[in-house]
């Protein structure tokens, strides 16, 4: 029987090779191996006839639709860490912190073959939520990691009903404290790894650390109706950004679904506002974010609330 995209998920251990016991639904997916003979020839001949063994190397990214229990494991990867207490209204509130050190994750990709596919010694390089009109949230986790082998299909368990993040779910997007109409909000945690650690005597990556800072950014689309967030481009003012998600109420809780994110010390990016149609003026505000160097908080703040009492490792 062929394969077919239809059957394809994505399964994620916590550990280099750990048994799979987070089970997503997939958009698509795009991790590959490599790997290769490098020639190198002498001058004696015209034909090549030496060669070594390559380096091997996965990469890759995967795409799912946000729910508020999928992408806990993603952001716990991406950020670094994250623990779980009982929420004002009986549900479990999980919050996530940035961490020097990222765990690593075992990624197992169902493709519909006789034998799954098995990635291991993975850890998540750039994670990037985004939030368009008339769509669910957009997750797209960027991986790196060591070594692909085949493996025996681990029995799934997915989080069901389905408990999608979505547009009309915006309850929150405020720039300093003030509400913005906004049209997409998009944010991104960038772990700049090093691809290119390896040492004499493995082909495998030996470990898989930070070259460069983290960088954690994001952007908000509006239409230009004001100058209130033109003028803090301008003036290179910091300023936060605070979105929040709810969903619906949690059973056996007073608590919502909630997704919130906090950035607590911004700066805009982006330029001027331009025109090139007779419509509204739509413009993207990118930013970065800064750590707060008063208070010392995160760049970033994420916390999940949720019915689930298992998304992220204890």
């Amino acid at each position: 029987m062929d394969a077919h995209g239809y059957g394809a998920w994505l399964g994620i251990g916590v550990g280099e090779s750990a048994a799979r016991t987070y089970f997503l639904e997939l958009l698509s997916e795009e991790i590959k191996f490599t790997q290769a003979r490098i020639p190198k020839p002498t001058l004696r001949r015209v034909s090549r006839v030496n060669s070594v063994a390559g380096k091997k190397s996965v990469e890759g990214s995967v795409k799912l639709q946000g729910t508020f229990d999928s992408i806990a494991i993603l952001l716990y990867a991406a950020l670094g860490g994250g623990d779980s207490n009982e929420a004002p209204g009986g549900a479990t509130q999980y919050d996530f912190t940035l961490e020097d050190d990222l765990p690593f994750i075992a990624v197992e990709v169902n493709r519909g073959f006789t034998s799954n596919f098995l990635y291991t010694g993975c850890k998540v390089n750039k994670l990037t939520l985004s939030q368009p009109v008339e769509d669910f949230m957009e997750v797209t986790a960027e991986l790196i990691g060591k070594d692909e082998a085949f493996c025996s299909a681990s029995t799934p368990t997915f989080y069901d009903p389905f408990n999608g993040i979505d547009w009309t779910m915006a309850t929150t997007i405020e720039v300093n404290g003030v509400a913005v109409e906004a049209k997409l909000v998009e944010f991104s945690v960038d772990n700049g790894m090093d691809p290119d650690d390896y040492i004499l005597g493995s082909r495998v990556r030996n470990d898989i650390m930070r070259k460069d800072h983290r960088s954690v950014a994001g952007k908000i689309s509006v239409d230009f109706d004001s100058n209130a967030q033109y003028d803090l481009f301008k003036a290179l003012t910091a300023f936060t950004v605070e979105v929040i998600m709810e969903g619906a109420t949690i059973t056996g809780a007073t608590d919502k679904n909630t997704l919130r994110l906090y950035l607590p010390n911004c700066y805009f990016s982006g330029t001027t506002p331009n025109v090139g149609d007779p419509g509204p003026v739509t413009v993207e505000m990118p930013f970065e974010a800064y750590m707060d160097s008063n208070a010392q908080d995160d760049e970033i703040q994420a916390r999940i609330i949720s019915g689930e009492t298992d998304l992220i490792p204890d």
